[in-house]
């Protein structure tokens, strides 16, 4: 689409200059991610020195630089020194009154050499660092900006396309379409620098508009208000939930067919003026980037951070009722947060998707969940900056899904193997019996207990015909035996090795493929002789790894214990020792 490259700094109006430096600035700050926040200030008739500040600190209570915009154009030199240079100076004495750590001067062009030196000859023996914004600056940081960009030349662009007759182009080649509804989009989205529209054309003609937040507080950079009246028996029960939700508190996503919608106004910027008819259908709600990530946290009385999750906003606004914050996290886990105005409490809505979600996300976020309820605050950060922060009281209002037994303790286990195996886990849709099984017998061997197998129900091995003939005799009885291996489990398509595993048997017995007197004549004979080691209880060994357990304790059986699986009662069988054998 045709472009104005640069804003025609020299030619605009004072107000004009004012209102791109001071977007600008407010992107700017924001992009630096720094912890700062730029607002534009009100009533410069006063000349208090300040047109823009920014301040630091957790509360923004610390203030750290001072812009003064001065719309010079033609400098402050010459002719124009005597009137505009004490302008200046006042502007630059009455910011000092705050002490703020760096000044800057914003002008419309850049300034000469001889206009430099006296502007830094401003600070004296204050320590305060000087900065000046001239053309070049303004340029270059617009540029880094294609969208702020082509909202400020956006009246000069309009100006040019009627000039040179391109208010609308014939549809001829093969690309003319896509390219036109690309520069119209373009064009809409130039409109603001907080506000962005998407929009869908149907097989009627009917134009479905959804307006988006650029920055997460747009609703505050530039307000958007709509006022109208809804008839309830054209909506689906979820349209009118939908738009309860955006009423009282400002968030959620609500879609309005045109015929449902009377009496429609709409307050804000004055590129917004919105008339639905039939066909169309009206989008409300505004949607921050996504790309900006947030945690969200739990702190105890003394300001301890006890839980956190990474995020990013999807919702944040206000209504008639109160405000409203929408986040999804990491863990499959989406936040609502409902806070009334009138101090009733605060209502927190919780949904958790488990399936395909990394294991260890999903624990890390059932936990934040349920720390919520006795938390004594939470916060949404963005970086080192709060976007949110409440003291809920005691029995705060939490509404979610109780995760079912089953799913709980499945992801609790693999987030216990993945930080053993360094392998990142998602949670499955379904799984076997077995590979259920195999999942919670490696968990607990882990943990440092001791678990039933029933890959080993016996152990097959070679009798060495030199074995003392006293050691014999014990194997003609129970005994327990003990064998150091490795043995691996298989969790969702990886094989995890145990090294230093011991499977054992508190009650074991030798069988011989013949009679003891053929055992007798193979030793005679110097040959091993195959035997096999069965349980005394016909059950399988135990499985288990003694580094897992604590120092001086020794590894007790356990049942696996998974919801909804029978399973028999244990063996009435000591614990395991350290391996004998």
């Amino acid at each position: 689409m045709p472009t104005i490259d640069s804003v025609p700094w020299l030619h605009l109006t004072q107000p004009k200059f004012d209102e791109i430096v001071e977007a600008l600035l407010i992107h700017y700050h924001q992009d630096l991610a720094d912890g700062s926040r730029a607002e534009a200030l009100d009533g410069r008739g006063g000349d208090g020195g300040r047109d823009v500040d920014v301040h630091v600190g957790e509360n923004f209570d610390v203030l750290d630089t001072v812009y003064q915009l001065k719309y010079f154009p033609e400098g402050f030199s010459g002719g124009h020194a005597k009137s505009r240079k004490p302008q200046i100076r006042r502007s630059f004495e009455a910011a000092m009154k705050d002490s703020p750590r760096v000044w800057v001067l914003v002008v419309p062009r850049n300034v000469a050499k001889s206009e430099r030196s006296w502007i830094r000859a401003l600070a004296g023996k204050r320590k305060v660092r000087i900065e000046i914004w001239g053309q070049s600056r303004l340029n270059t940081e617009l540029a880094k900006r294609p969208t702020l960009l082509a909202w400020a030349t956006r009246d000069a662009l309009v100006d040019t396309l009627k000039s040179i007759g391109q208010a609308r182009a014939a549809l001829i080649g093969p690309t003319d379409l896509s390219d036109r509804v690309r520069d119209l989009h373009a064009l809409a989205n130039a409109r603001s620098p907080f506000w962005g529209t998407a929009f869908t054309v149907n097989a009627r003609g009917g134009v479905t508009e959804a307006l988006y937040a650029k920055v997460p507080d747009a609703h505050l950079k530039e307000p958007i208000s709509f006022s109208f009246a809804i008839t309830p028996d054209v909506l689906d029960d979820d349209a009118r939930t939908a738009a309860e939700l955006f009423r009282d508190y400002g968030i959620g996503t609500v879609r309005l067919p045109g015929e449902a919608l009377s009496d429609f106004t709409t307050t804000g910027p004055e590129w917004l003026d919105i008339v639905p008819g039939p066909g169309d259908v009206i989008q409300l709600g505004p949607v921050p980037r996504k790309s900006e990530p947030v945690t969200l946290c739990t702190l105890d009385e003394d300001g301890i951070t006890k839980r956190a999750v990474r995020g990013h906003v999807t919702a944040y606004g206000r209504g008639r009722v109160g405000r409203g914050l929408s986040l999804a996290c990491t863990g499959g886990l989406e936040v609502t947060f409902l806070l009334n105005d009138d101090g009733a409490g605060v209502k927190t809505t919780v949904v958790q998707q488990l399936a395909g979600e990394n294991a260890t996300d999903v624990v890390a976020s059932i936990e934040l969940v349920e720390s919520l309820p006795q938390a004594a605050a939470v916060k949404v950060m963005r970086g080192p900056t709060p976007l949110l922060g409440l003291r809920p009281r005691p029995g705060m209002d939490v509404l979610e899904t109780p995760i079912p037994a089953y799913e709980r303790q499945l992801v609790d286990d693999l987030a216990v193997i993945a930080a053993f195996t360094r392998i990142p886990f998602d949670v499955p849709e379904e799984l076997t019996a077995h590979e259920r099984q195999e999942i919670r017998r490696l968990r607990l061997i882990l943990d440092g207990h001791a678990v039933l197998e029933p890959a080993f129900g016996r152990l097959t091995a070679a009798l060495r015909p030199d074995v003392p003939e006293a050691e014999l005799e014990r194997f003609a009885g129970v005994f327990a035996v003990a064998v150091t291996t490795a043995v691996a489990y298989e969790v969702l398509g990886h094989v995890v090795p145990l090294k230093n595993s011991v499977i054992y048997h508190p009650r074991a017995s030798l069988k011989a493929p013949g009679s003891w007197n053929e055992v007798e004549t193979a030793r005679e004979a110097r040959k091993p002789v195959d035997v096999v080691i069965t349980g005394g209880d016909h059950g399988p060994f135990w499985v288990y790894v003694p580094e897992r357990s604590a120092p001086g304790e020794r590894a007790a059986l356990t049942r696996l214990q998974i919801p909804g699986f029978d399973e028999p009662p244990l063996p009435n069988f000591p614990s395991a020792s350290d391996p004998a054998a």
